[in-house]
């Protein structure tokens, strides 16, 4: 009867802790959704979730994951130093991964019997972990959300009441998580665009390349929350990272391959880089943080894209303010990227621009042609230096005007008429030699190109004139033709290699031709004849010389002195000295025929030729100039004229200079060693023989 009595009692005792336990669970779940209902902040809510779990469950410790759809892992929000730290594994890694992909719950007695167990972490934290118990959280529509783990109940290992608990506190906790979230989420992309926009407002308001890269750096710095941030630019020409750093007052720019460090890495693979602790990275060099004394820990590198998804840099943000860099951060700094690249390729645009303007600036400064734009309407809208000068223009004085009446009217219609007639026509219009008048004592003459100006859809702007002042040439052109054949002019006028004023020595052959018994034939007739004569003996002496491309160096009374290799050279100029010294004796026989038919007497010449060192070039001034020869091969080559006296069968005469350049093309007669005047040595006197002159004529 007492048995009976002690063992109903000890029932009812039972049944009342039961109760009790029951209705203290009961009001823990109330408390619970109570705190749940009322908060709306995911960190704080994690963190209530995971407190009464702890204490409800009569656990050391839990763990909330959430599970993140888009990549496929779960996450955990933990207590790191004075802030929160995110972190991350597979959603299908260790017993939460477990859960998570199969909606399991999990009542583990002892954890080190369990394979799905890593010690590893235990090992490295030094906790002991015995039970767990692990249930999965559920949304309404019954798709698993996340999982809530405890570890370590006070007393023996977790029961079946305990799981029924876990999921009733799942059931809450999955709730209220998924509306925190859901808000956070809003709030995340509120403050995301907010930050966006502040960022693009800032960016947009700066086109200095230099100065743009500083604001990205200190937007991107303030934005996640770091301590520092780099950005690199990619140079696709040279397959190189380049950033730039202060140095003293200016920026310095550093370069590194691709593929090289972290950002290097980034650029090449084009995938970004979220580093925990940079020290564990093998691709980080840890020389910079002891050369520097700073310490990196935290990295976030992201490749930056242009619009067509090319890498066009990189972005890279280091120290975190509080703990890890999130996937969040991953997405912002993205973002950030994003805007930063279009940014930076605008300021790189306009760089470019300035640049090409300040190029073309430069380019119109230093041209010495003159150079005139107009617009539709015919109005001048840029001159360059050059142009001014042509056209006796003060500097900007001319722009907005009419091209009509800034050059003056219906006096220079010869030069706006073909800029006209090209803006009208749409046409290229080239015009040569044309006069402009801008005073009494300013006349140039010019060349004239006229063509189009359009825009980037080709749509006609107005027309852009090339001017070249070609009155200098002319002038030259008149001064060369009077001493070279007008082909030899054109090709000194086209080569540039125009004879320097002062002369340069260099070896050469002169040609010295003379009228025998001048005098009396002066004497004989009357001065007009003698001109006529003259100036008819000259033209066809002259003519052969610039058959030859010789130069005219000077008339001697009746005499001729002619030179070759200046300001012209040939490799074979003596040559082409001696053949016209023959042409010139079989043109004199002519002369001669047509003067003995006439009634008048024949002349005689004889022609001396020496290849040596002289000085040639223009004496004088770019106004008035004349191209002479100077020095020891003129007057050899004189007194090698003056020995044709002695010589009646041979009227060309040469020095051995000439001979070793013809002897294998002309038959030359050794005539004598003669000592003439001046030199101290004798001259080795070679001739061509008139009977082969005869024949060749």
């Amino acid at each position: 009867m007492d048995s009976t009595r002690t063992a109903s009692a000890m029932a009812e005792t039972d049944e009342r802790q039961r109760a009790l336990r029951t209705v203290e669970r009961l009001s823990a779940l109330l408390e619970v959704s109570r705190a749940l209902a009322s908060e709306l902040d995911l960190d704080r809510l994690l963190r209530i979730v995971i407190e009464h779990t702890t204490v409800v469950l009569d656990a050391d410790r839990s763990t909330l994951f959430i599970v993140d759809e888009e990549h496929n892992e779960l996450w955990s929000r933990v207590a790191q130093g004075d802030g929160i730290a995110e972190i991350r594994i597979p959603r299908d890694f260790g017993i939460a991964g477990h859960v998570a992909v199969t909606g399991e719950i999990v009542n583990i007695p002892d954890a080190y019997d369990d394979p799905r167990f890593n010690r590893a972490v235990d090992q490295r934290t030094g906790y002991r972990t015995r039970s767990i118990l692990c249930a999965p959280l559920r949304d309404p529509s019954g798709r698993i959300t996340g999982v809530l783990q405890v570890l370590n109940k006070g007393e023996g290992p977790f029961t079946r009441d305990d799981e029924e608990l876990l999921i009733a506190l799942g059931t809450h906790a999955a709730v209220a998580l998924a509306n925190a979230s859901l808000l956070e989420a809003r709030r995340k992309e509120v403050e995301k665009s907010r930050t966006l926009l502040d960022v693009m407002t800032s960016l947009s308001s700066e086109l200095g390349l230099d100065q743009l890269l500083t604001l990205i750096m200190q937007k991107t710095t303030e934005v996640m929350r770091a301590d520092r941030s780099s950005l690199f630019i990619v140079d696709r020409e040279t397959d190189e990272l380049w950033f730039k750093v202060a140095q003293g007052a200016d920026l310095q720019e550093i370069r590194f391959p691709v593929g090289v460090g972290i950002a290097g890495h980034v650029a090449a693979s084009g995938e970004p880089v979220n580093i925990a602790d940079a020290y564990d990275d093998p691709r980080f060099n840890q020389e910079v943080d002891r050369r520097t004394g700073y310490r990196t820990k935290t990295v976030l590198c992201m490749p930056m894209r242009n619009a067509q998804g090319a890498v066009v840099g990189v972005l890279q943000v280091l120290n975190k303010e509080e703990g890890l860099f999130t996937v969040d951060d991953e997405t912002l700094l993205e973002a950030i990227g994003s805007q930063a690249a279009i940014a930076i390729e605008n300021a790189q645009l306009f760089d470019s621009v300035v640049r090409m303007k300040n190029y073309n600036e430069s380019v119109l400064s230093s041209m010495a042609n003159g150079v005139l734009t107009v617009d539709m309407d015919g109005r001048i809208t840029i001159t360059n230096p050059a142009a001014d000068h042509i056209f006796s223009l003060e500097a900007g004085s001319a722009q907005g005007v009419h091209i009509d009446e800034a050059l003056g009217g219906e006096s220079n219609k010869a030069v706006s008429e073909p800029v006209l007639r090209s803006l009208r026509d749409g046409q290229l219009v080239r015009v040569e030699k044309v006069p402009y008048v801008a005073g009494e004592h300013n006349r140039v003459t010019m060349n004239l190109s006229a063509v189009p100006l359009r825009d980037h859809r080709l749509k006609q702007i107005g027309a852009v004139t090339v001017i070249e002042d070609i009155s200098r040439e002319q002038q030259l052109m008149g001064t060369l033709s009077r001493v070279v054949s007008r082909q030899v002019a054109e090709q000194l006028m086209a080569s540039g290699k125009m004879p320097s004023v002062g002369g340069i020595k260099r070896e050469l052959t002169v040609l010295m031709s003379d009228i025998r018994d001048f005098t009396p034939l002066t004497e004989s007739q009357e001065p007009e004849e003698i001109v006529a004569m003259l100036n008819d003996y000259f033209g066809r002496m002259i003519e052969i010389v610039f058959h030859y491309e010789g130069t005219l160096d000077k008339f001697i009374g009746d005499a001729i002195m002619a030179v070759f290799g200046t300001p012209l050279a040939h490799d074979d100029d003596p040559l082409r000295a001696v053949r016209a010294g023959i042409d010139m004796r079989r043109g004199l026989h002519r002369f001669n025929i047509e003067r003995t038919a006439h009634g008048q007497p024949a002349i005689e010449i004889g022609i001396g030729i020496c290849n040596g060192q002289a000085l040639a070039g223009a004496i004088g001034s770019e106004e008035r100039m004349e191209f002479t020869v100077i020095g020891d091969t003129v007057n050899t080559a004189a007194r090698l004229e003056g020995l044709t006296k002695i010589f009646p069968d041979h009227k060309i005469v040469f020095n051995e200079a000439v001979y070793q350049a013809v002897k294998d093309t002309i038959p030359c007669d050794f005539l004598a060693e003669e000592h003439v005047k001046g030199k101290s040595q004798p001259v080795q006197v070679y001739g061509i023989c008139e009977t082969y002159v005869r024949s060749v004529d």
